[in-house]
């Protein structure tokens, strides 16, 4: 039985994304539509608890700074190689 009610959204839905997807909307998360190429970003992080980035690295950045920052939104990425500093300007 979920347990959880947080929500949240993926932005790039390929393989990694949509394995995150599946696996936290069976877990109980709430899901946002998924974002990709060409999809508005501005608002991506509007009213959810967590945005995933699971676009390939060297796009990370860009996508980062195209989402408005929402103080009590956390934003993360997929990245092995990358650390938190590419996800500026968002602070969680």
């Amino acid at each position: 039985m979920p347990m959880s009610n947080l929500s949240f959204r993926v932005i790039g839905a390929g393989r990694a994304g949509g394995s995150v997807f599946r696996a936290l909307t069976k877990a109980g998360w709430t899901a946002a539509t998924p974002l990709g190429r060409g999809d508005a970003l501005a608002d991506a992080a509007a009213d959810l608890d967590v945005v995933i980035i699971a676009t390939p690295d060297a796009a990370i950045s860009e996508v980062a700074k195209a989402i408005t920052p929402v103080a009590t939104t956390a934003v993360v990425h997929l990245s092995g190689t990358l650390g938190p500093d590419v996800l500026a300007p968002h602070a969680r």
